[in-house]
């Protein structure tokens, strides 16, 4: 379980400037999500740059220079909280990028040597790191190159989420939220099954929150202050366009045999 972070600004703007309180709130979740860290942005050319860390983010220094000195009209944050028996190291850390692309996971899934097999058989990206949710992203990106972001976010959950139900129909995704920044719109989107969280967890684990104004849209995790937020509900595609246009998919039914009827504007 991690927290993400999606910034799309008008102007090239700093993370302190825009969320001075969810600042403060991301370094003290750090100290609970201390597997790592790592954030996503782009230059003025839009050219995607990325940092990562398998120390806890408020012991590096680096973390209070990528909230408070850098300026990016388009930021990824992930704050990591390994899945049990997934290593700390830095190939395992948020963001995962490919190209002009970057993105990030919240949440786990079982990964069977089926998944793995579609994934090779597709020409998906050979995986750095050990975790499911670079699986996941190499699975995006083999939809992608023949969908649009919002479709090919629909067909990577769909095939996750059959085949954790091949050896138990009743099985679920633990959670599948992810971050997708692209060169001219960022993309969210939450999936989660409550009946997998532990007792003590909050239901709306997974939940996420959408923020927009004139000058900034934010896409980001619980328990971080965003201000006007919103919950955002699960299984509906987010996209926030280079223009701050800010579109919200019709309800996916993953678990159903239908594909999902085409996005609506929000």
């Amino acid at each position: 379980m991690c927290r993400l972070l999606g910034l799309m600004s008008v102007r090239p703007a700093r993370l302190s400037g825009v969320l001075p309180i969810g600042v403060k709130d991301l370094k003290t979740l750090s100290h609970e999500h201390k597997d790592g860290w790592g954030t996503a942005w782009r230059d003025a050319e839009g050219e995607v740059h990325r940092y990562r860390c398998p120390d806890p983010a408020w012991t590096d220094p680096e973390f209070a220079r990528a909230l408070t000195r850098r300026s990016a009209r388009q930021v990824l944050v992930h704050l990591r909280k390994a899945s049990e028996g997934l290593a700390v190291v830095e190939s395992n850390c948020h963001p995962f990028v490919a190209g002009d692309v970057a993105f990030c996971h919240n949440g786990a899934f079982p990964v069977s040597e089926r998944l793995r097999d579609w994934a090779e058989a597709h020409g998906a990206r050979p995986c750095e790191g050990t975790t499911d949710s670079e699986l996941y992203f190499a699975i995006l990106l083999v939809f992608a190159q023949t969908m649009d972001w919002p479709r090919a976010i629909e067909a990577a959950v769909r095939l996750i989420s059959a085949d954790v139900a091949v050896d138990d129909p009743a099985a679920r995704p633990h959670a599948l939220n992810c971050l997708v920044s692209t060169p001219h719109a960022l993309y969210a989107y939450s999936q989660s099954e409550p009946a997998t969280f532990k007792p003590e967890s909050p239901v709306d684990l997974y939940d996420l929150q959408l923020s927009a104004n004139a000058e900034r849209v934010v896409v980001c995790s619980t328990k971080i202050a965003v201000p006007g937020a919103r919950r955002v509900e699960q299984f509906r595609v987010i996209t926030v366009r280079d223009d701050l246009h800010v579109e919200i998919g019709d309800r996916l039914d993953i678990f159903g045999s239908e594909p999902a009827v085409e996005r609506s504007v929000a």
